[in-house]
């Protein structure tokens, strides 16, 4: 357990971009991995709850109370909950196999997300969010069944708190679809604080992008490390039908976090073209490593808080 993680230090209030938040955030989609983790020293059972009170113990180390912790896993589908008195937090698990990436793209069709908006999503991403963000049938009969959308609204009911959505891969993608469904589907009665994922592939169409950015863009952190070929998903679709949404935060190879939304485009080929040139001299495009959240996106992340705290 690393001692610098404190969600105490969560700045739940934040209208623009956090360093320390976006840190925090990282590492709590790390935790959203745990069951796969558990399952590959020996813990297959579907029911075992290993793996839950791992996910508890950890939050509880952060911060949070663990009966406020909540552990979502259906059809594959998996997220984490945590909650106290002034925000609750979504981390989406994303897919741990990257060989499996282009297979499951190729298999899946486009669909209309809702008849009122007549835009297209990725079919995948959509069952992926639906299976837990709905009711579903969970073996023990914990809450956890009434789906992550229900756990919301209880979260919420009471007090007034912040509401925040963060995924890494795969569970990035997710994590944006699940904060256009609490503005543009659902119509849940509070706003949604932010959402920062990392190294999430492109989600839906050019009206979807639209659509979400007219409300979301300014509460929306996506970080790219490097040539990270997830963000580039699905390669089989021109570019013109899949589009990314929010504000782009690259990593650069050397660790650099850059603001792309205050560079101009030479600027920005720039850095795209001097990191890829030191990624051939390498001999090798670092494409599949850059996804690492642990090894690729955290350290960044961590270089800043600690770069302030020293200033500080």
């Amino acid at each position: 357990m690393n001692d610098i993680i404190s969600f105490a230090s969560f700045n739940s209030q934040a209208s623009n971009y956090d360093a320390n938040n976006a840190y925090l955030l990282a590492q709590l989609c790390v935790e959203s991995y745990r069951r796969g983790k558990v399952e590959k020293l020996g813990g297959k059972d579907e029911n075992n709850d290993d793996w839950r009170s791992r996910v508890k113990q950890e939050a509880s180390a952060w911060g949070f109370n663990s009966d406020r912790v909540y552990c979502f896993n259906n059809k594959g589908a998996q997220a984490i909950l945590v909650a106290d008195a002034e925000k609750v937090i979504v981390a989406f698990r994303g897919s741990e196999e990257l060989s499996d990436w282009q297979i499951n793209f190729e298999r899946l069709k486009n669909k209309d997300f809702s008849d009122n908006y007549h835009i297209c999503l990725h079919t995948g991403f959509c069952r992926y969010l639906n299976d837990i963000w709905q009711p579903y049938n969970d073996p023990q009969g914990r809450i956890e069944g009434e789906g992550i959308k229900a756990i919301i609204q209880k979260e919420m009911k009471d007090s007034p708190k912040s509401l925040w959505f963060t995924g890494h891969s795969l569970g990035g993608a997710v994590a944006v679809l699940a904060a256009a469904s609490c503005i543009f589907l659902d119509k849940l009665p509070f706003e949604v604080s932010g959402v920062y994922t990392y190294g999430q592939p492109r989600v839906g169409d050019l009206r979807f992008a639209k659509l979400y950015n007219s409300q979301l863009k300014s509460k929306t952190f996506r970080f790219v490390n490097n040539n990270d070929v997830v963000t580039k998903i699905p390669t089989w679709a021109p570019l013109f039908l899949f589009y990314h949404v929010g504000q782009i935060k690259y990593l650069t190879q050397d660790g650099e976090i850059l603001d792309f939304e205050k560079l101009n485009l030479w600027q920005k080929w720039q850095e795209i073209f001097i990191d890829i040139v030191k990624d051939l001299r390498e001999q090798g495009i670092n494409s599949i490593t850059d996804h690492s959240l642990s090894t690729g996106y955290i350290p960044p992340l961590l270089r800043v808080i600690s770069e302030e705290s020293a200033i500080a």
